[in-house]
């Protein structure tokens, strides 16, 4: 088992202090950014990213996962308190957070998508951590030509999702 002691080392190195700084800060970036409704997580990864470059990736890794995952709570304040879903993921919080918002049950209605955001990044990276192991040889049995092979049927899958429509390509 040589997942175990990769898992210890990725932990070590998580809890650099760092490491902390940069998660914090791109969650309070994306927390304020996110109520602006049509910014989503991956555009704000997507502006970011060039600045990026060169960074260390110990640290910038985490701060772009931090940006993507957070953004959903900064879209649902505004699906709560407005009706208007900062992101695609906020649709539900919009239904059913701006109705307790009408009620009087906005703080109820905030603390429950804190709540519901929070207990999906939990269960995500626990179920992250337990299938490494099962898909790590099946990763790393790719040679180039596999990865050549997924990375045009993903470029191909790309130019068929954005075609526009009505166009005859």
């Amino acid at each position: 088992m040589e997942t175990i002691p990769a898992l210890i080392q990725a932990f070590g190195t998580m809890f650099q202090p760092v490491v902390f700084l940069a998660v914090l800060a791109a969650t309070v970036i994306s927390l304020i950014v996110g109520v602006i409704p049509a910014i989503t997580g991956a555009l704000m990864v997507i502006m970011v990213l060039p600045f990026l470059f060169g960074a260390d990736p110990i640290v910038a890794m985490p701060f772009l996962c931090a940006l993507l995952a957070s953004s959903g709570m900064g879209g649902a304040i505004t699906s709560v308190l407005t009706g208007i879903p900062g992101d695609n993921a906020n649709a539900p919080a919009t239904i059913d957070g701006f109705a307790m918002t009408r009620k009087g049950q906005a703080g109820r209605a905030l603390g429950l998508a804190i709540a519901t955001a929070v207990l999906a990044a939990l269960f995500g990276v626990v179920l992250s951590i337990l299938i490494i192991p099962l898909m790590a040889p099946i990763l790393m049995s790719f040679k180039t030509v596999e990865m050549l092979l997924i990375i045009i049927v993903a470029l191909l899958f790309l130019a068929v999702l954005t075609k526009a429509p009505g166009s005859k390509a």
